[in-house]
């Protein structure tokens, strides 16, 4: 408990994200699909450009949207790098699928890392949840919770 004047602890869906992290992560993955399927069924000859730049453009305006209210200028602007990397790679391939290349390979590395933790028994949710928690490492010496934490992994 916090005592008067002082910052409540964060929840974890707060160090998450919460919704304006999922709001932030999809508004421009459906911007460009829209502009795209809209582009393509209008026949327009650069309908992959145009719908990355929308994506760019829709995450710029959250970007400004999420600077105004607070948050966390490295985690919006990281954010908005993220959308400008996609739009350029689906640009440069010409191929609306590539849009999504690099969130793809970025799972695949999380989820060998998310792997690789739970085989050397540092499962990642333990070391995020410990650390949100204020528990540090305390939790690894808790099987039940060692083993809690390497199942959700």
């Amino acid at each position: 408990m916090s005592s008067a004047g002082e910052r409540p602890e964060p929840s974890l869906a707060d160090v998450l994200g919460g919704r304006g992290g999922a709001l932030d992560a999809t508004v421009p993955v459906v911007v460009f699909v829209a502009v795209f399927v809209l582009g393509d069924a209008l026949g327009w000859p650069s309908a992959v450009a145009w719908s990355g730049g929308a994506a760019v453009l829709a995450a710029a305006v959250l970007a400004v949207v999420r600077l105004a209210g607070g948050r966390r200028p490295r985690a919006v602007l990281i954010g908005l790098l993220g959308v400008a990397v996609a739009a350029l790679v689906a640009a440069y391939t010409g191929r609306a699928v590539d849009f999504f290349l690099v969130q793809i390979i970025t799972n695949a590395a999380s989820a060998l890392a998310w792997a690789a933790s739970i085989v050397i028994r540092w499962p990642l949710l333990g070391v995020v949840v410990g650390t949100a928690l204020g528990q540090r490492t305390a939790w690894r010496r808790d099987p039940y919770l060692m083993r809690g934490y390497q199942r959700a992994s």
